[in-house]
């Protein structure tokens, strides 16, 4: 566990966009069974995207969301990172009004081992997410 000064995230995408839930909302990372990845709810129509990023390598997130573990197939790769407070954003006012994802938080900058430029992530809450496809 980090300090205060940094927010643990586990990264992921979703329609091929990097995106990010606190860990502590977080219970586990899994495979997908071979032949169970149509049974397991994609993120992408509870967020508002058009469809799963078909190149991805998808997991399955158990998420807790309201009292209770959803799960969820995210693409991968699926990683964890500590992130600094100062990398973290409020959506900006007029980001935030036309946003069309279900669940946005803010915006943060991640930087990638072996990468000097830092790279944007939309940081979601669970909670916020849409319970059925929208």
């Amino acid at each position: 566990m980090n300090d205060a000064a940094t927010l643990d995230v586990v990264r992921f995408l979703a329609g091929g966009h990097p995106m990010a839930l606190p860990a502590g909302q977080v219970r586990a990372c899994r495979p997908i069974a071979p032949g169970s990845e149509s049974e397991v709810t994609p993120i992408e129509p509870l967020l508002g995207l058009d469809r799963p990023d078909a190149t991805a390598d998808h997991r399955l997130l158990d998420v807790a969301r309201g009292g209770t573990i959803v799960t969820w197939r995210v693409g991968g790769p699926v990683t964890l990172h500590a992130l600094s407070r100062g990398d973290i954003h409020p959506l900006p006012p007029l980001l935030a009004a036309r946003l069309a994802i279900s669940g946005p938080r803010a915006l943060a900058l991640l930087l990638s081992e072996g990468d000097p430029n830092p790279a944007p992530i939309l940081l979601i809450d669970a909670e916020r997410i849409e319970s059925s496809p929208r």
